[in-house]
């Protein structure tokens, strides 16, 4: 993601995105146009608040938006990212209603961090500013 890129995500499309999650006024207004650090910062908040408040809800659940049939390998996953995916047999979309931060959270050597990274990655993927590898620049 290049740094001096703007991005633009209406609260129509945010509603849709994440139908539980209430925003701050200041991040309602921010929608308009954020940086690409601000999309960052926006999609850690977004994994943060799922793993404070809706750690018991299906990852699916989460993230409505993205199409069941979604290859997760599309995404650029850091090495121990794709090895908690495939150990919980989470190749598509429609597989993460098998699973939930709790449950992440509670297997042997995934940190708070390493579920953090990967909501916050799903939730850049849901707002469509995290780049997949079968797309062609």
């Amino acid at each position: 993601m290049n740094p001096t890129t703007s991005y633009t995500l209406d609260a129509t499309r945010w509603a849709s995105a994440f139908p539980w999650l209430e925003l701050t006024p200041e991040e309602r207004a921010a929608l308009g146009r954020l940086s690409a650090p601000e999309v960052n910062q926006l999609s850690v908040s977004i994994a943060r608040r799922a793993i404070e408040h809706q750690a018991t809800t299906p990852l699916y659940l989460l993230f409505p938006t993205l199409p069941p049939s979604f290859e997760l390998e599309s995404l650029p996953w850091p090495a121990r990212h794709r090895n908690v995916l495939r150990r919980h047999q989470l190749v598509i979309a429609a597989d993460l209603g098998t699973i939930t931060a709790a449950h992440l959270l509670a297997t042997w050597s995934v940190s708070t961090v390493t579920t953090e990274a990967i909501l916050a990655r799903l939730a850049r993927a849901v707002m469509n500013y995290e780049p997949r590898r079968d797309l062609k620049p």
